[in-house]
Parts: structure tokens; C-alpha cells; sequence
């Protein structure tokens, strides 16, 4: 028996449990998606010029939508080798830091831009500059950046469940076990897709044991990109040095005498935690 298809019409959204459902490709230069939260304030403009081969994330110091306590929004863009190279999880009853973000578009396209909007339907609007058309989007949404346009289509869920620390930005504080100095810092940016250690010339530990504590980054294979180790009586060597931090990728800490907290840099929240391992997800981490 022939099976009915869906019909959707010129600027209404593809129902959101109809992923994949191809809205074609738009024709132009210049389009724009902005979303909006409550009274339909702007949070984010993603601009995207074929022009100029770029593409450009700009967020507003607004306050997403009071009334959603949880994700309003979310994006995510993948370049044309498929990294992701940005991501923001918009809390709808958090102020959004202002800010910029700049990516260059190959030349034969290919790269990709996932986004999730809560109230797509009237809050959620993506244009062809170069026509003045409004494009279809659905709840869950995907663009494919080509050479000459863009192709728009459903997409599914890639949100996942609730991370255990929810936010974009964190601060993982290793701490001196007898007086509470900082020995070391992991700063995590999902935003950016990177992670920032930092040794300071601090004991971790006076007595035993003879490792303070340990930590090992894996990529999302599993394959070793970072560890190390820092020994209890020995003041360690200052350093600072930037990682990838990409979906999948987990940060195994392992704590034997310091003291280890997570900062959430967005809210303020300080949490206590001990030997632990963390994977980068959509929205945060996830504690594994």
C-alpha cells in the first residue's frame, strides 16, 4: 500500500519527528538565521557570506527567555572536514555573554550548522539576503553550506540527555591539599571546542602518597592525546598549553591528595569532586 507523503508549505516547519526531510537547496550569497527569545529580542545572528567565505556567530548581552529553565536554544558548526569548530548551549534563564566568533567557508563548501530552537516556529528565522525569501526551519534543523547557496533540511535530535555539569564554559581547580593554592587548572571552552591546562609552582602535597593526583585526555576513539602526573613533595614545572576538546573526547581525573572542584564560569557554581572521568557532550559533561 502506498504510504502518504508529507507536505510542507513554503514557510511552515517540517513536523521535528520527520528528520532528514529535504527542504532543498535556497540559491544566493548572502543568508542570515537569526534567533529570538522573549519579546523577540535577538540572541544570536549566524550570517553566512559566500561572498566573503565566511561565516559569522554573533550573540547579544540579552536574557534568552526567563520562562525556559533549561535549553532554548542550541548550535553547533562542523567545518568542511568535519571538526566542530563552535557550539553554544543557550539556557533560556541566562543572560548570554556578548561575542563574535569568525570561521572561514572552503571553497567547495561542505560545512555544517545544526541548530535546536524551542519556539521555531515564529522565533526562528532563516533568510535569503540575496532574495529576501524566508526559509523553512524545523525544531531540529540542518544547513549544508554549498557553493552556491544553502541546503536546509529536518534534522533529528542530537541534543542527548542532560549532561551532569550543564553549561559552555568550566574551570576544573586542582587545589594544594594543606593550605588550598591553586596547583592547576583545566579550562574547558565547548564554545570553541578547546581545553587549556595550567601549571602553577605549587606543592600539590607535603606527605604521602607519592602522586598527588593524575589526569588523561582521550580523544574520541579512545587513543591517548594527553596525561600526566604531578608527585606529591615536588614543585612542578609552570606550563600552559591548548588541546582539542572535540564531542566524544574525555578528561579522566584521578585524585589521591588534592583537593578537585569543577567551576561553571557562566553561573559561578563551584562543585566539590573527586577521582572522576568527564566526556564532552552536546549542552556540557557528562560524567562516565
Amino acid at each position: 500500500m502506498e504510504q502518504p507523503t508529507t507536505y510542507c508549505p513554503p514557510q511552515e516547519p517540517c513536523p521535528p519527528d520527520a528528520p532528514g526531510g529535504p527542504l532543498g537547496l535556497s540559491s544566493g550569497r548572502h543568508f542570515t538565521i537569526t534567533m529570538r527569545g522573549y519579546g523577540d529580542t535577538p540572541f544570536l545572528v549566524v550570517t553566512i557570506d559566500l561572498d566573503l567565505k565566511r561565516i559569522k556567530f554573533e550573540s547579544s548581552a540579552v536574557l534568552v527567555h526567563s520562562n525556559f529553565t533549561t535549553t532554548y536554544a542550541y548550535v553547533s558548526f562542523k567545518n568542511a572536514e568535519g571538526v566542530e569548530v563552535y557550539s553554544h548551549d543557550f539556557i533560556g534563564n541566562q543572560r548570554v555573554s556578548p561575542s563574535i566568533y569568525t570561521f572561514t567557508l572552503s571553497e567547495s563548501g561542505g560545512e555544517q550548522l545544526y541548530f535546536y530552537h524551542a519556539e521555531h516556529n515564529s522565533r526562528c528565522v532563516v533568510k535569503n539576503e540575496t532574495t529576501g525569501a524566508v526559509l523553512t526551519a524545523s525544531r531540529f534543523s540542518q544547513v549544508v553550506v554549498k557553493p552556491d547557496g544553502i541546503d536546509i533540511s529536518a534534522a533529528s535530535n542530537r541534543l542527548g540527555s542532560v549532561p551532569t555539569f550543564a553549561g559552555n564554559r568550566f574551570r576544573i581547580i586542582v587545589r594544594n591539599f594543606d593550605d588550598y593554592a591553586d596547583v592547576m587548572y583545566f579550562n574547558i571552552d565547548l564554545v570553541t571546542a578547546k581545553i587549556t591546562t595550567e601549571v602553577f609552582p605549587v606543592f600539590p602535597n607535603v606527605d604521602e602518597p607519592p602522586v598527588a593526583f593524575s589526569y588523561l585526555l582521550m580523544d574520541k576513539h579512545g587513543q591517548y592525546v594527553n596525561g600526566a602526573s604531578l608527585l606529591s613533595n615536588r614543585t612542578p614545572v609552570p606550563y600552559a598549553h591548548d588541546w582539542s576538546l572535540e564531542e566524544g573526547w574525555t578528561l579522566q581525573l584521578n585524585v589521591m591528595a588534592v583537593r578537585l572542584f569543577i567551576l561553571n564560569l557562566e553561573t559561578n557554581v563551584l562543585s566539590r569532586i573527586g577521582t572522576i572521568t568527564l566526556k564532552s557532550v552536546p549542552r556540557g559533561l557528562l560524567q562516565v
